[in-house]
């Protein structure tokens, strides 16, 4: 899915009058953080420049960078991720 948001990123930009950029990528052990978006390079990316994070982080990144218009995809199967959901929402993520 990320592949495919970042490959059709121009095209759905233009489409829809707007920027979208993927700021942040995660798994249960590491979240790669890019305020001007990930590339398409963003597995190896993680890979060496991943870091250790919680829900926190990710909130604090997107409010130090002035980033708009949020969206949360959980893609996991971790139920634990579920609890944090309404720190997203209250963070103004959708």
């Amino acid at each position: 899915m990320i592949d495919q948001i970042i490959s059709r990123r121009e095209e759905i930009g233009q489409r829809r009058n707007m920027d979208l950029n993927i700021f942040a990528v995660a798994n249960t052990k590491s979240v790669l953080l890019c305020n001007e978006g990930i590339g398409i390079d963003w597995r190896s990316e993680k890979n060496k420049s991943g870091v250790s994070y919680g829900v926190e982080d990710v909130i604090g990144f997107a409010k130090a960078n002035d980033l708009q218009n949020l969206i949360v995809v959980d893609n996991t199967a971790d139920p634990s991720f579920v609890k944090h959901y309404q720190d997203f929402v209250r963070n103004d993520f959708h």
